[in-house]
């Protein structure tokens, strides 16, 4: 399953290339947004942003350990994001004995998981800002130790309102 998403992502990322560089946020102000989580302990954020030419993107990343779980987030936008956000787009269900993948909405946000019952983890993505029809920013948390309930109950302690309006 995992291995489906990436290529999925990976052809999207090629055929999708609209270019949005005057529009960026700076990876720095996203990176205010990803606050210290009570309990965790959080690394410092990083970011980047880039022009290529599959197209323009920012992100700001953080990582935050506590008992053996683990969370990476990252606020995601342009051309990186629109790949990501791609398998989320045709609203689907897929749910086996080890896999579930779905989209639902969050907080009011478009948000999808992809999650690995066995392992207890996986990502969530919640679409910040569309552009064009397409999910032009992501907020993704990837987590492990965890099932997605959980990891989407600390996705909501960051302040999704205030990452969408930092991007135009």
């Amino acid at each position: 399953m995992r291995s489906l998403l990436i290529v999925i992502c990976s052809l999207s990322l090629l055929l999708i290339s609209p270019s949005f560089a005057s529009d960026l946020p700076s990876y720095e102000g996203l990176c205010k947004k990803l606050v210290d989580l009570p309990g965790w302990k959080g690394e410092k954020c990083d970011g980047i942003r880039a022009s290529t030419p599959a197209g323009d993107l920012v992100s700001a990343h953080r990582r935050y350990t506590k008992d053996g779980r683990r969370l990476e987030v990252s606020v995601i936008v342009g051309s990186q994001a629109i790949a990501l956000w791609a398998p989320f787009t045709q609203r689907i269900v897929v749910e086996t004995g080890e896999q579930l993948l779905k989209t639902f909405r969050a907080e009011g946000f478009p948000a999808g998981v992809s999650y690995s019952k066995k392992e207890k983890s996986g990502t969530i993505s919640i679409c910040l800002k569309e552009k064009g029809g397409q999910g032009y920013a992501l907020l993704a948390v990837t987590f492990e130790g965890m099932d997605w309930q959980e990891a989407l109950k600390w996705a909501k302690k960051f302040d999704w309102k205030g990452m969408a309006k930092l991007i135009k």
